[in-house]
């Protein structure tokens, strides 16, 4: 069982979102465009305790009046057991909403009252042929086949009133994610640990002699090896006042170092060599935080209950091999993984269905009409969808797309060119010339046999893009590839040199082409006219 959609109203910076989620869920787009959010609106509905004193007025959008909705749906329903009398009902339920509101009126009986109202609820699944929908809430069959129903409401569905749920629990690996391996309130650590000194408690009289023993010794041999008697001369007048004072049962006091029936208490993960050891936090960040995701995603899969993860960033401190090796471990993480991020080691084209690209407006794409937009090449006329299942199809995204193609998703529009030539040009010409190109970026397809696949991805994730090519001394007409090129294009926004761009700068002919390339364009005192006309053009594509 998987999250299959997530509903968010008027929290944070969103005034209303839809976002379908996969099994692995990459979500990508500029800072402040409400990726964290969506992280904590999953963990929210997923967190049923203390959830009033971690709302804030910033929560609601635009410090709005109106009240927060999350709704998280599920690929499959699961059993929540509601009361019933002496009794208790199994009711199928496919989904949990959080509302929260802004509180008016203090709550009856205490003496402080929490800012906020929360009302967190699960959703039965109306899909069931046992459950059937009312006007003022739901029934099914106490028996089966049976005409005495049992009838509830939205209050009975409140998870505080459940006996029992098989809610998925989730897991937010925010900025200080570090904090889960370390002991500390509710960390991962801490509830292993109480967990472990629970399991040696239950065994402890069969070994109690024998770890008494044992530890007398160490701890005899630790307290000898202390040179001078600044110990025995704090705790011996220590024991003897107490004893005097209060009585004989301060004969046993003793600096412990260890909690003998709680040996797990002061945990932590260390490098141990001999009697050297390198704490968790001296191994540096990056492997820091790999063992403490690892640490977590193998708790996890211990549990019984359906895990989600969520990571923000996880590309934080992460050497790039190390990140291409945590991204393919996410990957086949039997987990629910949603995570963020700005690395292009953390995307795969191939793996197109499960990334989500949020813009400037705080829209998520892909979106439905762009997917199910028909492109016609080399006389096949396909969905938009079906052109971007063909890359995993055919293994393009591992052949022919790089991880520097992956770059696309990350910007606010794009200038799509053919090789390193034009890329470097568009590096160097804009700003020697008065035009400012800042909020582009440039991608280089490698081979003009690939531009259409730039164009396909920009496309369908709502990316504006110009596209240069070249016609190579062919018309559009004439030339499939020129033909194609031209109707992926961005409506007009495209630019094509009659021959090349090395006929435009005169590198056609040269023994080394690129490199005398990159000299003409680095030596150019005025812009040739096409590459003046494509400037303009460009200009009037970054202002519309």
């Amino acid at each position: 069982m998987i999250i299959s959609s997530l509903e968010i109203e008027n929290f944070r910076c969103f005034k209303s979102l839809n976002l379908d989620i996969e099994q692995l869920t990459s979500i990508v787009g500029e800072n402040g465009v409400g990726k964290t959010t969506i992280l904590n609106a999953i963990h929210f509905a997923l967190s049923p305790y203390y959830l009033s004193s971690r709302i804030s007025i910033s929560d609601f959008h635009h410090e709005s009046t109106e009240e927060i909705s999350i709704v998280l749906r599920f690929d499959e329903s699961f059993i929540a057991k509601l009361p019933d009398g002496w009794y208790s009902r199994e009711v199928p339920c496919i989904g949990v909403a959080l509302v929260i509101k802004k509180r008016k009126r203090a709550t009856s009986g205490k003496a402080f009252s929490d800012g906020f109202t929360t009302y967190h609820y699960l959703i039965p699944d109306d899909s069931d042929s046992k459950v059937t929908r009312h006007e003022n809430g739901w029934s099914m069959p106490r028996k089966m086949d049976s005409s005495d129903r049992f009838k509830f409401s939205q209050r009975h569905l409140l998870i505080r009133n459940a006996e029992e749920t098989e809610l998925p629990k989730s897991f937010l690996f925010d900025k200080n994610r570090e904090n889960q391996a370390k002991i500390g309130f509710n960390s991962t650590l801490q509830n292993l640990t109480e967990d472990l000194n629970w399991r040696f408690r239950k065994n402890i009289e069969d070994i109690e002699s024998e770890l008494i023993e044992s530890w007398d010794e160490t701890y005899n041999l630790i307290l000898n090896n202390l040179s001078g008697s600044q110990l025995k001369a704090t705790i011996k007048p220590l024991k003897e006042k107490l004893i005097e004072i209060i009585g004989d049962e301060f004969n046993d006091l003793e600096l412990s170092l260890l909690k003998l029936q709680e040996p797990f208490s002061k945990g932590f993960f260390s490098l141990r060599k001999d009697s050297h050891q390198i704490e968790r936090d001296a191994m540096g960040s990056g492997i820091s935080m790999f063992l403490t995701f690892l640490f977590l995603d193998i708790i996890s899969n211990l549990s019984n209950r359906q895990i989600v993860i969520m990571i923000d960033e996880p590309e934080l401190h992460l050497h790039p091999q190390f990140q291409k090796k945590l991204y393919k471990y996410l990957a086949d993480s039997e987990n629910q993984i949603i995570y963020t991020s700005h690395s292009e080691n953390f995307i795969d084209i191939g793996l197109w269905k499960g990334i989500r690209r949020l813009d400037r407006d705080f829209e998520v794409h892909p979106i439905e009409e762009n997917l199910n937009e028909e492109l016609t090449y080399r006389g096949q006329t396909k969905k938009v969808s079906s052109q971007l299942d063909d890359l995993h199809k055919y293994y393009l995204n591992k052949s022919s797309l790089t991880k520097e193609h992956n770059e696309i998703l990350f910007a606010r529009k794009c200038i799509l060119v053919e090789g390193p030539i034009e890329k470097y040009a568009f590096d160097v010409l804009p700003t020697e010339f008065g035009y400012n190109f800042d909020e582009l970026t440039t991608i280089k397809a490698n081979g003009k046999g690939k531009l259409k696949n730039m164009q396909l991805i920009c496309r369908a994730f709502g990316i504006p893009y110009f596209t240069i090519f070249d016609l190579d001394g062919n018309s559009f007409e004439d030339d499939q590839e020129n033909k194609a090129l031209q109707s992926f294009a961005l409506g007009d926004n495209y630019y094509a040199f009659d021959n090349s761009f090395e006929h435009v700068i005169g590198t056609q002919n040269a023994d080394y082409k690129t490199s005398e390339s990159m000299a003409k364009i680095e030596s150019l005192e005025a812009l040739p006219e096409p590459i003046e006309s494509l400037f303009e053009s460009i200009d009037s594509f970054l202002y519309t």
